[in-house]
């Protein structure tokens, strides 16, 4: 009976122990799509208002925030008093105050076919308010549960890239000569640069036999993303940028998925 009672103590103990690590890996991730969809929103935004209401990015949109409201969720599930627990009503707070000037601007878009850009403008203040209280909270989760480096690269590539091509919809749909979003006070040139030798470190840290085709794959659509980004130089509107966003991305968090 007091063997039972050993093994069943230890059990407990492990189960913790595999809870404790697996809480704060849950709400990183849950702060990584937040910050994806957020800065994600943005883009389409741009685009909708852009495109003359072109509901396609409209339903992009709605998608993004719809992602964000259960990621959203799912972290304050997570989360019981303490640090975390204040970050997340900060984030909560921002995001109110984010997608009421959203939808506000969707009404106007909607009606009149665009909008002027300086409550464009507006709103991407807005979202980049939102953007660093989700990054100040992950950094802070991770400062005490550090997540493993070669995700934390990848994840930190996908933010990078959202940027990139946030930044691009702005300028290619409202014309402006320079538009910084999120924590990215960079050129598209600097964001670019960076993204290419930052993917090249990654491919080196993460290459393996199952990994090749994947990096492989993230390498050619990067390639072909900047080649693109380059031909437009922000006169075009970003339709191939953005699709190659979306593919970049994915592989990105499945390449994750393999590291974890």
């Amino acid at each position: 009976m007091k063997y039972i009672q050993t093994i069943a103590l230890g059990l407990s103990l492990m189960l913790a122990s595999l809870a404790s690590h697996a809480s704060p890996d849950k709400l990183l991730s849950h702060l990584q799509h937040m910050r994806l969809t957020s800065i994600s929103s943005m883009s389409n935004f741009f685009m909708f208002s852009g495109l003359n209401a072109d509901q396609k990015y409209e339903r992009r949109m709605m998608k993004d925030l719809a992602a964000f409201t259960e990621a959203l969720e799912a972290a304050k599930g997570l989360v019981a008093g303490g640090t975390p627990s204040e970050h997340m009503g900060k984030i909560e707070s921002d995001w109110n105050a984010y997608m009421t000037k959203l939808a506000a601007h969707q009404k106007v878009v909607a009606d009149m076919g665009k909008i002027d850009i300086t409550e464009s403008m507006a709103l991407g203040l807005l979202g980049n308010n939102l953007s660093a209280s989700i990054t100040k909270a992950y950094a802070d989760v991770a400062a005490v549960n550090s997540p493993n480096p070669t995700v934390q690269q990848a994840r930190d590539l996908a933010v990078l890239l959202q940027e990139i091509t946030t930044q691009y919809a702005a300028l290619g749909t409202a014309g402006k000569t320079e538009f910084h979003t999120g924590e990215y006070k960079r050129s598209l040139a600097e964001m670019a640069d960076s993204f290419s030798k930052d993917l090249s470190s990654l491919s080196n840290t993460a290459r393996n036999a199952s990994t090749n085709l994947l990096l492989d794959d993230i390498s050619s659509k990067w390639s072909m993303l900047s080649k693109s980004m380059n031909t437009q130089n922000g006169n075009g509107v970003p339709f191939l940028i953005i699709s190659y966003n979306d593919r970049i991305i994915h592989h990105l968090e499945e390449l994750e998925g393999m590291i974890r």
